[in-house]
């Protein structure tokens, strides 16, 4: 029998079988023979786009006042530069990047209200940093969860985030553990032997503290002999400084390593210089805000900032032209390029992903933020930024800054960060400082 002739009696059949339909469910049987009805006529129905063509959206938001505007700045720039693309993030679909509030305090009904009206606010996903020392972060991704929303921290550092090993849930920079491991490194190259801690009495700070005492304490000649508390926004830290100084009398710190804010730790710095201690400091996230260039007076180079970017290339030509571009799109100075540059890099994490997978479709994104497109023929497209599977950033980028200064033309003191990388000789290395060492090719 000729396939034509199959055809025909296989349609005949259908078409007896709906006309027996029909008298019972009249739609159902115009269902039936609709397909028969379009190939004898040779027409064919439009296909269906698998996408919507309308704009991606996106929701992002910062906790605090301060620094909001370069964490906004920085989604601005990725999101003009994707849709500056003909070809938009793909099939020329634009981005579009909407704000939204953030509770700043960490009372957890506050922030289930707050993450499940953007869930409905059909966002691809979020990008945001939530306050309450990660406990906002934690409940945000639990409501995120249930709607299939990936949500990005780049600034969540608490280890608790990924214990829950939330599905669309990634970070975005180093955790603690990994923060204090680096410190402690950071304190082996210096040669510390009897080292203080001080740390801001929040959940983020104390982690972060009795991670780092217990990778000091594991060191060969190391041990924490100074361990202390604050409060957060703390105004007096005369009886700490002063505690701190009666402990270096009868026992030199080698170092003091403080777990906090930069609000905390800055005038923390500047009451040590007032007490003539000019040990050095080592900071447990990375304190690139020139506030820091501004704590001594005394000409003392005193701060270390150990750990940080996940993300953003920490390369000197990049930031000189990310900073370019920052001021020169905005009109204005670029104080502390690191919360608009994680935030430029962590849109442009999700675009690759996007493209990647050709979809905004949740599980397709995760396989490309998860696997980094390793699953991909074309080799070229593999995401050297991808995570483990529980969500943490696998790509480290450990630095090492330290706040220099050097005498100008006009005879005064210039404070500027020195920079350097895991692959430069002092870093990480027993029994080499940096501060010991020439400044770093990036300062130069």
């Amino acid at each position: 029998m000729k396939r034509s002739h199959l055809f025909i009696l296989i349609g005949l059949v259908l078409l007896f079988g709906a006309a027996q339909l029909y008298f019972l469910a009249p739609d159902k049987a115009l269902e039936l023979v609709r397909p028969v009805i379009d190939k004898v006529k040779g027409e064919t129905k439009p296909a269906k786009p698998d996408e919507d063509l309308g704009p991606i959206r996106i929701g992002y938001g910062y906790y605090t006042a301060n620094k909001r505007e370069a964490f906004s700045n920085g989604i601005l720039m990725a999101v003009d530069q994707i849709n500056a693309n003909p070809k938009g993030v793909f099939k020329g679909r634009k981005l579009e990047a909407v704000e939204v509030d953030l509770p700043t305090t960490s009372n957890p009904s506050d922030m289930w209200d707050y993450a499940k009206d953007i869930s409905e606010q059909n966002f691809v996903a979020t990008i945001l940093s939530a306050g309450g020392g990660g406990e906002n972060a934690i409940i945000g991704s639990a409501v995120f969860e249930k709607y299939r929303i990936i949500n990005l921290w780049p600034y969540t550092t608490t280890t608790k985030l990924t214990q829950h090993n939330f599905k669309y849930t990634f970070r975005n920079i180093a955790n603690n553990n990994v923060q204090a491991e680096v410190m402690a490194k950071v304190c082996e190259g210096v040669g510390c032997k009897n080292v203080g801690i001080v740390y801001v009495r929040s959940s983020t700070g104390e982690e972060l503290a009795s991670l780092l005492n217990k990778h000091i304490n594991h060191l060969d000649d190391a041990v924490v002999t100074f361990y202390q508390s604050i409060y957060p926004d703390q105004k007096d830290y005369f009886p700490i400084v002063t505690r701190l100084l009666t402990k270096h009398q009868t026992k030199k710190l080698d170092a003091v390593f403080f777990s906090g804010s930069t609000r905390e730790a800055i005038p923390f710095i500047k009451m040590l210089r007032a007490f003539k201690l000019d040990m050095p400091v080592v900071l447990g996230i990375s304190q690139n805000d020139p506030k820091f260039l501004e704590v001594d007076a005394n000409g003392f180079s005193p701060v270390y900032g150990s750990v940080v970017v996940g993300l953003f290339d920490d390369d000197d030509l990049e930031n000189k032209q990310f900073i370019q571009e920052y001021n020169q799109k905005f009109q204005k100075k670029l104080p502390s390029y690191t919360t608009a540059a994680q935030a430029y890099d962590s849109v442009m994490l999700l675009v690759e992903a996007m493209r990647y997978a050709k979809s905004t479709d949740p599980d397709s994104m995760v396989s490309y933020l998860r696997y980094g497109g390793a699953l991909a023929s074309d080799k070229k497209k593999k995401n050297v930024r991808r995570h483990y599977q529980n969500g943490e950033i696998i790509s480290q980028d450990y630095f090492l800054q330290i706040v220099r200064h050097r005498e100008g033309k006009d005879g005064k003191q210039i404070y500027h960060f020195d920079t350097y990388r895991k692959d430069d000789e002092c870093i990480f290395h027993v029994g080499i400082s940096c501060l010991g060492c020439r400044e770093s090719d990036a300062a130069q």
